[in-house]
């Protein structure tokens, strides 16, 4: 029957998903009217001193799947 699919106040999507048609479909369907969402913050760590490679493998370590680093080398401390 119709409205049988999901059921009132039943969980449809887990925290830190990504949308794509599929999920702004079922979006549509449920008639959902506000949806609170998150942008994916930016930070930059700049390091000055000797701990390059112990500070590397903590942000290695941190959050793999999410972290995303790169090496552009020495900013200089003026």
């Amino acid at each position: 029957h119709i409205g049988n699919d999901i059921q009132m106040g039943r969980l449809i999507f887990t925290k830190e998903r990504w949308f794509g048609p599929t999920e702004f479909g079922l979006l549509i369907i449920t008639r959902l009217q506000i949806m609170h969402v998150y942008d994916k913050p930016n930070v930059v760590i700049l390091s000055t001193d000797s701990n390059k490679i112990m500070l590397m493998g903590a942000l290695n370590n941190l959050n793999k799947q999410h972290a995303i680093y790169f090496q552009f080398g020495f900013i200089y401390n003026t």
